[in-house]
């Protein structure tokens, strides 16, 4: 018989989910208590149990789509049982209800190395300074909102760090001694910059909009 598996509430305060990546695929055989799901919540970032079993007749979402809880996510049923088009049909109005966030078709690239893989496609591709816009995901569009809030209304304090730098200044003492100009401290930080940019690139990032542009 035919069951449709929702997406569960899985925290007191959990009203949607972003779905990350389905881990099944038409035909499947599902076990109860087999990941189905990896979904991104307001919290974390999980994977999804079947909490029944089946065979996968009808995966009703896609990668990059936010839907609320309770919203129905795919339809298992028994190996030879064939349901009507009307029956899936009546499942995607629900889905339907509340239009997911759809990102999928930006260029999605990476801080890591360079490379970013995107959600709803798995694919990698190199990074462009300048030109690359990363799509962010719902856990770190409410890490912002809650650090402008923060920064709005809290008062601020900030913190020093102090460190050793008696090789860097022996470094650079001994390379004035036959440099054709002289060398500065700031050339190292400009230098330890850089290369942890190049490295990093997301560290460029600014936002825009609901995306991060390096």
């Amino acid at each position: 018989m035919a069951k449709e598996i929702r997406l569960p509430k899985l925290g007191q305060t959990m009203e949607e989910a972003t779905i990350i990546a389905c881990l099944v695929k038409l035909g499947d055989k599902v076990k109860k208590g087999s990941y189905i799901f990896e979904i991104e919540t307001d919290k974390a970032t999980l994977e999804m149990e079947s909490p029944a079993e089946g065979i996968v007749k009808h995966v009703l979402v896609r990668p990059s789509q936010t839907v609320h809880v309770g919203a129905p996510l795919l339809v298992l049923g028994d190996k030879d049982e064939h349901l009507p088009n009307g029956f899936f049909g009546s499942v995607r109005t629900s889905v339907a209800a509340k239009p997911g966030r759809q990102k999928a078709d930006r260029k999605t690239k990476s801080a890591k190395a360079g490379e970013e893989e995107s959600p709803a496609e798995g694919k990698k591709t190199e990074a462009e300074l300048g030109t690359t816009t990363i799509p962010m995901t719902r856990k770190q569009e409410l890490t912002a909102e809650k650090m402008l809030e923060s920064k709005r209304e809290i008062p601020c304090f900030y913190l020093t760090v102090r460190a050793d730098i008696t090789s860097l200044v022996e470094l650079r003492t001994k390379l004035n001694e036959t440099a054709a100009a002289k060398i500065s401290y700031n050339d190292f930080f400009i230098k330890a910059v850089a290369t942890g940019l190049q490295k990093f690139p997301i560290v460029t990032g600014q936002l825009d909009g609901d995306a991060i542009k390096l």
